[in-house]
């Protein structure tokens, strides 16, 4: 079995990442005379009896033993009471500071554990009761999830896919029914956890090195990313101060539904830097512009330059 994308059962808690976080010298130690503290109560277990440790702290309970294993793989975590984040500022006092923490959990030792993607990644959150799973099925043509990323299967069925961003754009907040998309601008609630309202345990179906998370597939890039914005036509902006031949270049190369604004910031431009507009106005002729469309533009421009106090030149 591949030591980087794996589904075996994990030694110490119910998440996959204790596995292959020991190897980057996280070393949990469990005392075996004790049960495993999980969600057993609010009260830590007492050191030396069913306490988690490591070299440089104790572990409260088996959820601190989840939050700190994430830690170690660069993951941001906070605590959560349910979905929600017990400190002040949410989700952006999430942290990879094991004494933070250490207070945390000693203060909430049954905490459930919230994840904030890294900036580079991407989750997509499938609901089962909003319809997430047709909408899988319907994008990938399968009902499975990958086996070559993180899965977590959700308390209430669902999942959290992870993927990594193959470029830095806009994203959409929902890819498909059912089907939200997570980022760095909000949380996951992370194996180890329980939901709220199910009782049910959130459970890691598979788990990858982060760094061998593969990019985004292609078919999913249109769900995830919002559409880029129409192209405008750039504006000169280096004209010399008297070349209105620039100008009139300028409108004789405009196209068929840019050609009145072009027209009107050329005009415009013109009457600021007191220029005659007569060869704008030939130039909007020769490009197909009716005549009672560009007295309409002259007009227009020439009100706006009044008001910035430009010159009103009549048309020769």
């Amino acid at each position: 079995m591949d030591a980087e994308c794996s589904t075996a059962p994990m030694r110490f808690a119910p998440s996959c990442s204790h596995r292959n976080a020991r190897g980057r010298g996280v070393r949990l130690n469990y005392q075996k005379e004790n049960p495993r503290p999980e969600n057993r109560g609010h009260t830590p277990p007492r050191a030396g009896r069913g306490t988690l440790t490591t070299d440089t702290t104790t572990l409260h309970s088996a959820q601190h033993a989840e939050a700190y294993a994430l830690t170690k793989w660069g993951f941001e975590v906070g605590a959560l009471n349910g979905k929600a984040p017990y400190t002040r500022h949410g989700f952006k006092d999430f942290t990879t500071d094991e004494r933070t923490l250490e207070r945390w959990w000693r203060k909430w030792p049954t905490a459930n554990i919230g994840a904030r993607p890294p900036s580079w990644a991407v989750v997509l959150d499938v609901d089962v009761r909003s319809g997430g799973l047709d909408s899988w099925e319907t994008i990938t043509g399968t009902p499975n999830y990958p086996t070559n990323t993180i899965v977590t299967i959700t308390g209430t069925g669902g999942a959290h896919v992870w993927y990594r961003l193959p470029y830095t754009a806009p994203l959409n907040g929902v890819a498909a029914p059912g089907i939200d998309v997570k980022h760095h601008s909000g949380y996951l609630v992370m194996p180890g956890s329980i939901h709220p309202t199910t009782g049910r345990k959130y459970r890691c179906a598979r788990w990858c090195v982060p760094e061998k998370i593969p990019e985004l597939p292609h078919l999913w890039r249109k769900h995830v990313y919002k559409p880029p914005r129409p192209a405008r036509r750039a504006m000169p902006v280096n004209l010399q101060a008297k070349d209105i031949a620039g100008l009139v270049r300028f409108v004789e190369s405009l196209q068929e539904g840019g050609r009145n604004n072009g027209l009107w910031w050329a005009i415009l431009t013109a009457l600021e830097r007191g220029h005659d507009i007569a060869p704008l106005v030939a130039a909007g002729e020769s490009i197909g512009l009716p005549a009672t469309e560009i007295s309409a533009v002259v007009r227009s421009a020439r009100a706006r330059a009044t008001r910035r106090g430009g010159e009103a030149m009549e048309v020769a």
